[in-house]
C-alpha cells in the first residue's frame, strides 16, 4: 500500500493518533474546530478507535455523557 501512497482502515485508525501526539498544535486546532463528538455504539470501539476519540476529548472542561451497560434503552 505505501508504494501505491495508500492506506487501509488501519491506517486511516493510527496515522492521526501519530499525527496528534507528534504535533500537539495540530490537535489543538481539532479542539477549536469540534465542539462536540458523538460516538455511536461506542461499546464496539476498537483500542486505536478509543484512543483517538480519547486525543480528541481530552480537552479541558469537555462535557462527557454515556451509558456504563453500553446500551439504550427500547421504546416498544
Amino acid at each position: 500500500l505505501k508504494t501505491l501512497n495508500a492506506c487501509d482502515f488501519g491506517d486511516l485508525l493510527c496515522h492521526p493518533i501519530r499525527i496528534f501526539r507528534a504535533n500537539p498544535d495540530v490537535l489543538k486546532e481539532y479542539h477549536k474546530r469540534f465542539r462536540y463528538i458523538l460516538v455511536d455504539e461506542y461499546q464496539d470501539t476498537n483500542t486505536a478507535q478509543y484512543m483517538w476519540l480519547r486525543l480528541l476529548a481530552q480537552r479541558p472542561g469537555g462535557p462527557r455523557s454515556g451509558s456504563p451497560g453500553g446500551s439504550v434503552p427500547s421504546l416498544s
